[in-house]
């Protein structure tokens, strides 16, 4: 069997055996797969003294050169998969919590029949999600935001929920998120006619194609439009948001760069090119932006060693200056006391 096809073979027997795992582990073992196919099919290395047995060796060579320019390409495609639908998720969680924020509590259900039909609805639908919980969102918000809410909830997205500090989303989180008896066994509900527009709502906000939307990106340099994965973008060191997530590729909030306007600002600012205040990176392109690109977002992008190696000196030697600048205050502050 071909090398190609031997990989394709395994990785559809792989996706076959993780249909229920989540895609960002499947995509992960993908990548560990293939590497491990990579190592498997090295041919072997024979000692041979003549041209007549040097030549296929020569030609077995460029086959694994080109094999192994094929692998990093499938497993760069790979890692673009994954930061999509990283970049996706956030973008789900984000419209979810924008409306959960944006409905009123007086759109809350009132009538009590109707309360126990929601609550009905709900057990069914998210049937891990913990009833009292249920109960309580039903009292705060009304449908589409209680779906909304169960719904994050039940993929794990609860810590998110809490770090929104929205005060009606604090008080549900007093009783437990989660059913201690695991799923609760599936009933047939029949959904009522006066939810059956709420229900729609809460399907085009969670259906939604979020993997288009956030794939691509205009860089605010060239202005072209770029693959997620082809950029990083800057953000704010002071955010709690940033110190809890940051990654440089998956939040949206930014002003994006592509990799090759990105290896541009790199080249100016390891001559003289002004860069970020520590040293920590770059300065935003944007100049009434305070934010920054990290080093450690930019490094990856920099091919040229000589460049890499000019602008980490500059960092380091900013970074220094601000430290002497620190241990002076400290000199001068533990002399006033």
């Amino acid at each position: 069997m071909a090398l190609h096809d031997d990989i394709d073979f395994e990785l559809e027997m792989a996706l076959a055996a993780n249909q229920d795992d989540d895609e960002e582990a499947f995509i992960l073992r993908q990548i560990e797969l293939i590497n491990a196919m990579e190592g498997r099919n090295q041919p072997e290395t024979i000692n041979r003294n003549t041209n007549e047995h040097n030549r296929p060796l020569v030609d077995n060579g460029q086959r694994n050169t080109s094999t192994s320019r094929s692998l990093n390409a499938r497993e760069k495609r790979l890692q673009e998969n994954i930061e999509v639908t990283l970049a996706a998720q956030r973008k789900l969680f984000d419209e979810s919590i924008r409306a959960i924020k944006s409905s009123k509590t007086s759109q809350a259900v009132k009538d009590k029949m109707r309360k126990s039909q929601l609550l009905d609805v709900l057990k069914q639908k998210f049937s891990s999600v913990n009833e009292e919980f249920l109960e309580a969102a039903i009292s705060w918000f009304p449908p589409v935001a209680c779906f909304l809410i169960a719904n994050l909830v039940e993929i794990g997205m609860e810590q998110n929920l809490m770090a929104s500090n929205e005060s009606r989303l604090l008080t549900l989180f007093e009783y437990p998120t989660h059913s201690e008896r695991g799923p609760r066994v599936e009933t047939n509900c029949e959904m009522p006619e006066w939810m059956v527009e709420e229900w729609h709502k809460y399907i085009d906000i969670v259906k939604k194609d979020y993997a288009t939307e956030v794939s691509q990106f205009e860089c605010q340099v060239c202005f072209d439009t770029h693959h997620i994965a082809n950029g990083v973008y800057c953000a704010s060191l002071y955010e709690e948001q940033f110190i809890n997530d940051f990654d440089g590729i998956t939040r949206d909030d930014g002003h994006r760069v592509c990799a090759d306007c990105l290896r541009e600002m790199a080249k100016a600012a390891s001559d003289d090119a002004a860069i970020a205040k520590g040293g920590v990176g770059l300065k935003c392109v944007d100049p009434d932006c305070s934010g920054v690109i990290l080093y450690a977002h930019v490094s990856p992008y920099l091919h040229d060693e000589e460049v890499r190696s000019r602008l980490h000196k500059r960092l380091q030697q900013e970074a220094i200056v601000v430290l002497q600048g620190l241990e002076r205050l400290i000199r001068v502050f533990a002399n006033t006391i």
